[in-house]
């Protein structure tokens, strides 16, 4: 199976502001404070925003990386919120999709398990991470691409998608492009999925 095949396979897979009032209090003139005394600082510069955390394809990111054991996953994510087993993109072996809904990230690990898969058999995460998906996290790739783009940004920044890419209906489509290590699940014209899967 090639990368694109991979690629694509990983793909499919795998989707209050808060108000403060400021009270007034009146002076009398007997008890005036010297000019400048007890006036709110309103010449300080305002924090810079923090950059979108950076999504590197055939990478991974920030400290999560593709290649990763589950021990360097949880290092650095802690533990996942949830777990499940699912047949995996390159073969007849499953995988296993830890999730981080805070972080809007997934990390899907080769258990290096074969079909048939018994309710009494477990399953010991003892591969790697083999993709990372984001469906509602903040950042971006270098390209300013995130969830959230147009079709028409990820076209702009990654060029035409490969040929294996495709129409799910409902105005779903999987962008894929295999030579750049991601792809993108689009849904009414809006990013809503990123993946990078690795192309071992």
């Amino acid at each position: 199976m090639n990368s694109k095949d991979i690629i694509n396979r990983m793909a499919v897979l795998a989707l209050a502001a808060t108000f403060m009032a400021a009270g007034c209090t009146k002076n009398s003139p007997e008890t005036k404070p010297a000019p400048g005394v007890g006036a709110t600082a309103t010449n300080a510069p305002a924090p810079k925003p923090k950059p979108p955390v950076l999504i590197e394809p055939n990478a991974g990111v920030g400290k999560a990386r593709l290649g990763m054991s589950a021990q360097q996953v949880e290092s650095v994510l802690g533990k996942p919120d949830s777990k499940s087993i699912q047949v995996a993109p390159r073969g007849e072996s499953l995988a296993e999709w830890w999730r981080y809904p805070q972080e809007g990230i997934q990390v899907m690990f080769n258990t290096n398990v074969s079909r048939p898969y018994g309710a009494d058999q477990k399953v010991n995460t003892n591969g790697e991470v083999i993709s990372i998906r984001f469906d509602t996290f903040a950042g971006a790739t270098k390209e300013g691409v995130g969830i959230g783009s147009s079709k028409a940004e990820v076209i702009k920044a990654f060029g035409n998608s490969d040929p294996g890419a495709f129409s799910a209906g409902r105005g779903t489509e999987l962008l894929v492009f295999g030579s750049r290590g991601i792809s993108f699940t689009v849904i009414t014209d809006k990013v809503t999925a990123i993946d990078i899967p690795t192309r071992k």
